[in-house]
């Protein structure tokens, strides 16, 4: 309940905590960022770090806020431009799929959208294994009319909705599974494949899919 002034002094806290007294994953980070940026040397590395710890600190306690932010925060804070041409579609009858990554605020993001189109919006998510955190999830995330997706069943939902100009949300940054290992490419000097779904789902006439 907090105002979000306060809560960042918490994160300030938080990241004292994480980064100096847990050290959570900072081995797993402090190699990624060495694998990265081979030509930067370790001073520099450890401030891309903390930064990198800061940021993660806030954007717990930005989640955390959720489950009370305001309309008039969101849109403060999320501005889209050239929405005309996501609507130029949505008023031809034709839905659209929006590839995001998990960059920023994502979360937020996702509200953002909600706010901001007309059309129903359906964020495409991973149900998690707790279901305490899992329902608490889902309900923050629907405010302000999103309609949650489980991954699975994002198929299922653009058909049920092929008559009417939806919006769906993927996060599009994560590693696809073993058996869609095909496409790889080199991102920050590391070899990092590419999940190639919601390219399928683009392509493909949505008759096709249930066939």
């Amino acid at each position: 309940m907090l105002p979000l002034s306060f809560l960042y002094i918490w994160a300030d806290a938080a990241y004292f905590l994480l980064y100096y007294v847990f050290g959570y994953r900072r081995q797993v980070v402090r190699e990624n960022l060495c694998n990265s940026f081979p030509e930067k040397e370790l001073k520099e590395i450890i401030v891309i770090e903390k930064k990198y710890y800061r940021y993660l600190s806030s954007l717990i306690f930005e989640v955390i806020k959720m489950i009370n932010i305001s309309e008039a925060q969101i849109r403060k804070r999320f501005v889209f431009k050239n929405k005309e041409l996501v609507n130029e579609y949505l008023n031809k009858g034709e839905s659209v799929l929006v590839c995001s990554a998990h960059y920023g605020n994502w979360e937020w993001g996702t509200l953002g959208i909600g706010l901001n189109f007309s059309a129903d919006h359906y964020p495409i998510y991973k149900p998690l294994n707790n279901s305490i955190f899992d329902k608490w999830f889902r309900e923050t995330r629907s405010k302000f009319g999103n309609k949650l997706i489980p991954m699975r069943q994002t198929l299922r939902a653009i058909q049920a909705s092929k008559n009417t100009p939806s919006i769906f949300s993927f996060g599009n940054d994560q590693s696809p599974s073993i058996r869609e290992l095909h496409y790889c490419r080199t991102f920050l000097n590391q070899p990092a494949y590419i999940q190639l779904g919601i390219e399928k789902i683009a392509k493909k006439p949505i008759a096709l899919f249930f066939i």
